[in-house]
């Protein structure tokens, strides 16, 4: 009975939750969302509200594939945590226990950097995207090598910068440790798709139900709400001078 009920609370919340999804569909301007809901180990909900295509008025589904973003974050720390697990990896040795030739620019950073700073935003370094963003030449290994030559803007441990090629780097390591590629290794520890279909194949499958995003027009919005503020002002003022004295 204790899960019955646990479920219907879920369901509860479920039906809550889908009328907070349409309200910030419309409120933030986006196009479509799939959402999942899932109570103890099992799915309650995996249903997309929206277009993955506006123009087409093609639906979001619940295997809409969508660019994967930062979730590859929250994957890399999954698997580096897996390998705590087996001994394979401690979040406090230095990052050169693993990669002996790893180095930053700064040589105490180089020397006391762990596995958990990687992932943590407290490298010292700035973002430094350029190096990477649509960099297609570059193998992660030669990003990662790549950080010698680039210039911190703190000491270590000392200031929070969200920093994407630190968590290039937390891949990579788990490259090295797994002797499998970041992909392979999260695929493995099953973070795939719900049939455990690899990447490449499942982009075969589902070619026709792809999202490839939409660019906001920012410019454009910021005009449109200015010129509705001076129509709300103009109206008010109508109002104003139409009252009775």
């Amino acid at each position: 009975m204790g899960k019955e009920l646990f479920l219907f609370h879920q369901f509860v919340q479920f039906i809550y939750s889908i009328r907070v999804v349409w309200i910030q569909l419309q409120g933030l301007n986006v196009p479509g969302v799939a959402v999942a809901v899932i109570g103890e180990d099992e799915v309650i909900l995996a249903k997309g509200y929206g277009y993955r295509d506006i123009d087409k008025k093609k639906p979001m589904t619940a295997d809409t594939l969508l660019a994967i973003g930062s979730s590859s974050k929250a994957f890399t720390t999954f698997a580096m945590g897996s390998l705590v697990d087996k001994g394979k990896l401690d979040w406090e040795e230095p990052v050169r226990t693993y990669i002996p030739w790893f180095r930053l620019y700064d040589p105490f950073a180089s020397e006391h950097l762990t596995p958990r700073d990687l992932v943590t935003h407290r490298s010292g370094l700035p973002r430094h995207d350029l190096v990477w963003y649509n960099n297609d030449k570059s193998s992660r290994k030669e990003l990662v090598q790549k950080l010698a030559y680039l210039k911190p803007t703190a000491d270590l441990r000392t200031r929070f910068q969200y920093n994407n090629l630190m968590f290039l780097t937390a891949g990579y390591l788990v490259e090295v440790l797994t002797g499998k590629t970041w992909e392979n290794a999260v695929q493995a520890l099953g973070l795939a798709n719900k049939n455990g279909t690899p990447l490449p194949e499942l982009l075969v499958l589902h070619a026709a139900d792809l999202n490839l995003g939409y660019e906001k027009d920012w410019l454009a919005e910021a005009i449109k709400q200015k010129e509705k503020g001076k129509e709300m002002d103009k109206e008010a003022r109508e109002k104003k001078s139409t009252r009775p004295r």
